[in-house]
């Protein structure tokens, strides 16, 4: 079926959504314009340099995805579809969005990850209902205050960008349960970030830090922390109250060690503490009965501890690179119930 006959297709059998997906569209064709009734249209990968004014006229639309073009401005007739709930304009090369959008105040969700912000619109801020913003991979360097109106928002992803801090003014949203920050020259944790209680996942990856502050203990509705590829040597004490941890990412820091605190996260899940500094591994990582996946690949051990088989739920054990000694690298090369016999036959000794 080609895109005219899929056109008129959908018309004709009133069907809520149009789909012409990577078909090398340049421009929209006109005939479109008509269906006023369509509430979803997905224009994903093509060539689109333009959005038309007419789009204005598709005043049903609740869904408009037009991931993986190439807008550089977006129409001021956008503005003129109140029923949006959701905009995906994600890898464009837009810098900039129409001030009318403020119009739009059933938007729950904005798309705009990958592409060519260098200021966080502020005009975005006056979104009332936004739910989740994705602003990940531009060159956005700071946030402004107004944050804080957007207080239904509840996911917001900076990452990738170039943020060395953020608003105070972030606190006042306290809905907030997904943060990202990855890749950001942040060298240090944002204070603020300590006092929104609701975030359940925190991602500071890749951030240049050097300290976790004992702050950390304070979101205690964390399951979620990604400290990975910072230069963290040290985690405090404050981490172990942190109960409902499920999933904590610490590959990459200049960690000598997993302090016994990390074992009283006994919710704990998946440990991803690869390529540090670790010596030496606790027998009270036993403490974590419901982990299932650990990896200490490229650290210093030379010694697993016995207690690992006391983990019933583990299902993946990485150790590789390691100068292990106890078990033996010919063991280890076998897999988890290969280590496990051996560790359980040295119990027995």
């Amino acid at each position: 079926m080609d895109i005219e006959e899929r056109i008129k297709s959908v018309g004709k059998n009133k069907e809520s959504m149009l789909k012409l997906d990577d078909l090398g569209l340049r421009s929209l064709p006109e005939s479109i314009r008509q269906l006023t009734h369509v509430t979803k249209l997905s224009l994903r990968d093509n060539k689109l340099t333009v959005l038309p004014e007419w789009i204005g006229q598709l005043t049903q639309l609740t869904e408009l995805d037009v991931v993986g073009n190439r807008l550089e401005n977006l129409p001021d007739s956008l503005c003129e579809l109140t029923n949006l709930k959701l905009i995906n304009f994600c890898w464009n090369e837009l810098s900039s969005v129409p001030e009318g959008i403020v119009q739009l105040k059933n938007l729950t969700e904005f798309n705009l990850i990958g592409n060519d912000f260098t200021v966080f619109p502020d005009v975005i801020c006056n979104l009332p209902q936004l739910t989740t913003l994705l602003l990940a991979i531009n060159k956005i360097e700071t946030i402004p205050v107004c944050v804080d109106r957007l207080t239904h928002l509840q996911e917001l992803r900076l990452d990738e960008n170039r943020l060395r801090t953020l608003p105070s003014s972030l606190k006042h949203n306290k809905k907030l349960k997904n943060l990202c920050l990855g890749k950001n020259p942040l060298k240090s944790i944002p204070e603020v970030i300590f006092v929104i209680a609701a975030l359940e996942n925190l991602n500071l990856y890749n951030c240049q830090l050097d300290t976790l502050s004992e702050s950390i203990g304070k979101l205690t509705n964390l399951r979620v922390l990604n400290l990975g590829n910072n230069r963290i040597d040290v985690l405090p004490s404050a981490i172990k109250r942190l109960k409902k941890m499920e999933y904590l990412y610490l590959v990459g820091n200049g960690l000598k060690e997993l302090p016994e605190t990390i074992f009283q996260l006994s919710k704990l899940k998946s440990l991803y503490s690869s390529d540090n500094n670790i010596a030496h591994l606790s027998d009270s990582i036993s403490r974590l009965e419901h982990i299932q996946c650990v990896d200490l690949s490229e650290n210093k051990l030379k010694r697993l501890p016995v207690s690992l088989t006391k983990l019933k739920n583990l299902t993946y054990l990485n150790v590789d690179k390691n100068p292990l000694e106890f078990p033996p690298a010919e063991v280890v090369e076998n897999g988890l119930e290969e280590i496990f016999n051996f560790l359980n036959e040295a119990a027995e000794i």
